[in-house]
C-alpha cells in the first residue's frame, strides 16, 4: 500500500476502536516503527527485523541455537528451512499451551494472578505463553500474571503486565528479585516483563511475597480473591 492507502486503513482502524470503548492509548499504539532489511527477500521472514528476531529466537528456544546462527551468517538454505520449521513448530505449540493453561486455571490473589503449567510448557516458552494469556478471555487486564513451569533447575517464573501498570509505578524487576531471594532463588528482569528461577515446593511463598509487593507498588486495594480459580 501505499502511504495514502495505509493512512486511510489506520484511520478506519482508530474509529472502529473508539467506537468499542477503546482508548487513546491503545488507539495510538497502532502506529509505530518497522525496520526492514532491504537486502533480503521480499515476503521472507527474515526482511522484517521483528520477525527475523522471532525466527532466531524460535531456534534458540527449542534447543537449536546453531540453526540460528548460521541463518545470522547468510545461510538462506537448509539452515533457514530448518529455521522456518522451528518457528511452525513454536507457533503450533503456543496454541497448544494455551490449552493447557486452560487446564491448569488461572487462579487470583488480591494484586496478582497465576498459573503453574508444571511440565506441560517448556520452560523457555512459559514466558510468552503467560503475555498470550494475560490478552486472552479467562484472565484479568488490570492484574500481572505470573507463571510457573518445572525446569532442570528448579520453577521457572515469568510474570508479565500491560503498559498501564507499569505507568502506575509496577516494577516487576524488582518483584521477581526480591521474591525469588527470599526463597532462596535469583530473578529479575524489566518493568513489564521479568523472570526467576526458585526451589521447587516454594511457589506459594513466593507468591504471597509478590502479591505484597504489587500490592504496595500500586497502592490499591482489590477485594480478596486468594486462590479463586477463573
Amino acid at each position: 500500500m501505499d502511504r495514502g492507502e495505509k493512512r486511510r486503513v489506520v484511520t478506519a482502524l482508530a474509529g472502529h476502536m473508539l467506537e468499542r470503548g477503546c482508548g487513546v492509548r491503545e488507539v495510538e499504539r497502532l502506529v509505530g516503527e518497522t525496520y526492514t532489511l532491504v537486502r533480503e527477500p521480499a515476503g521472507s521472514p527474515t526482511r522484517d527485523a521483528k520477525e527475523y528476531g522471532t525466527l532466531i529466537n524460535a531456534c534458540g528456544r527449542y534447543d537449536q541455537p546453531e540453526v540460528g546462527y548460521r541463518v545470522c551468517r547468510g545461510d538462506r538454505e537448509e539452515s533457514l528451512a530448518q529455521a522456518l520449521r522451528l518457528l511452525r513448530g513454536h507457533r503450533e505449540y503456543l496454541a497448544k499451551s494455551m490449552d493447557a493453561i486452560a487446564e491448569a486455571g488461572i487462579n487470583q490473589m488480591e494484586a496478582i494472578q497465576y498459573f503453574h503449567a508444571a511440565d506441560r510448557i517448556r520452560d523457555t516458552v512459559v514466558g510468552i505463553a503467560a503475555s498470550m494469556a494475560l490478552n486472552r478471555e479467562g484472565a484479568t487486564k488490570d492484574l500481572p500474571i505470573i507463571a510457573f513451569a518445572t525446569a532442570e533447575d528448579g520453577i521457572k517464573v515469568s510474570a508479565r503486565t500491560t503498559r498501564d501498570l507499569v505507568a502506575r509505578g509496577l516494577d516487576l524487576a524488582a518483584i521477581m528479585q526480591e521474591a525469588s531471594r527470599a526463597v532462596g532463588g535469583s530473578g529479575g528482569g524489566h518493568h513489564a516483563a521479568a523472570g526467576a528461577t526458585i526451589p521447587p515446593g516454594t511457589e506459594q511463598r513466593f507468591l504471597e511475597i509478590a502479591n505484597r509487593m504489587v500490592r504496595a507498588q500500586l497502592g490499591a486495594s482489590r477485594p480478596s480473591g486468594d486462590g479463586q480459580n477463573l
